[in-house]
């Protein structure tokens, strides 16, 4: 029995690796994992951000990036992380939201 090509987080409906026809995603090729909305609950944000695992395929040496999509009402900009510079970012914000909540009741 072959083995998957797909990464185990990897969504059916993000993946582009085998889709053939027009996909707005489908340039470069992608393993992609659902979307993650980081956006906090009470109404819309003026800035919105979303989070997804992401491999591509034609890469010569595969790695998985952490894609983060920044958009608000006039513009998109995406960026990529790859993993261990998102545990970094995940250690310096834990650290930068320790001191802006402490001593707030």
């Amino acid at each position: 029995m072959a083995s998957s090509p797909h990464q185990p987080w990897c969504d059916p409906h993000e993946c582009t690796a085998d889709f053939t026809d027009f996909h707005p995603d489908a340039s470069p090729a992608t393993h992609a994992s659902r979307w993650y909305e980081c956006d906090p609950p009470g109404g819309r944000q003026a800035v919105e951000v979303e989070m997804q695992l992401v491999e591509y395929v034609d890469d010569p040496h595969p790695r998985t990036f952490i894609r983060i999509a920044r958009s608000d009402f006039e513009d998109r900009q995406v960026f990529h992380l790859t993993v261990d510079q998102g545990h970094a970012v995940h250690q310096t914000l834990t650290e930068i939201l320790a001191h802006a909540t402490s001593g707030r009741r």
